[in-house]
């Protein structure tokens, strides 16, 4: 496996936004500490539902580098030291998807290859994350589906944007959990991507658009 992707919900505590700079500055430290010990790139998405969540996304070699290397580590314990009175964390979690395999690039202007807002991606892009909760002994039930039906469909509501996405490798006793990211325009139709045909699971939708610091 290629190494795997975090997904960790952060939680800001009042009265601390998005919009205070000093809140910025410790958020974009905790960037460059992460990118500088994996050697990926790192990136927030802040949730259109609640905007006091914000979504941290980055890759690692493996599960051991971010749990007992990277975690435990002084630097990191020093970072969660300096953010305790401004956010917590609401989970974190890994799926076994590659970082550059999943949608996470904004739209391009029209007419051009260049992607809106440039490198800082701030654009019209809203990515739907869909967390779909699968009985265990279904996985290989739900990926052909998915695989078959679900790809194809989401596709087209995504205007030819293709989703990715991957199975949680930190999973739940009796359940399964795919986490599929799918890019939008800033429209109405991303809602659609909890029906799939065929398929019996639960569904978590939220809806995000990158934070730039």
């Amino acid at each position: 496996m290629p190494g795997i992707t975090e997904i960790a919900l952060l939680r800001l505590t009042p009265p601390a936004t998005a919009d205070d700079a000093a809140l910025r500055l410790k958020l974009a430290r905790v960037i460059e500490v992460s990118e500088k010990y994996t050697g990926y790139r790192f990136y927030y998405l802040r949730q259109d539902e609640d905007p006091s969540l914000i979504y941290l996304i980055g890759h690692w070699d493996s599960l051991d580098q971010h749990m007992n290397g990277f975690i435990p580590s002084a630097e990191n314990q020093s970072l969660l030291e300096s953010l305790k009175n401004e956010l917590s964390i609401e989970f974190f979690f890994h799926i076994d998807a590659w970082h550059n395999d999943l949608p996470l690039w904004p739209w391009p202007k029209e007419g051009t290859d260049t992607p809106e807002g440039g490198d800082n991606r701030e654009d019209s892009t809203v990515w739907s994350i869909a967390r779909y909760f699968v009985k265990d002994g279904k996985r290989k039930e739900f990926t052909d589906t998915i695989k078959a039906d679900g790809w194809p469909l989401q596709s087209h509501l995504a205007e030819g944007r293709y989703g990715g996405g991957g199975w949680r490798v930190d999973k739940d006793e009796d359940k399964e959990e795919f986490v599929l990211f799918l890019p939008w325009r800033d429209d109405p139709r991303r809602s659609p991507v909890d029906k799939l045909p065929g398929l019996s699971y639960e569904v978590d939708v939220k809806h995000a658009k990158f934070l730039s610091l």
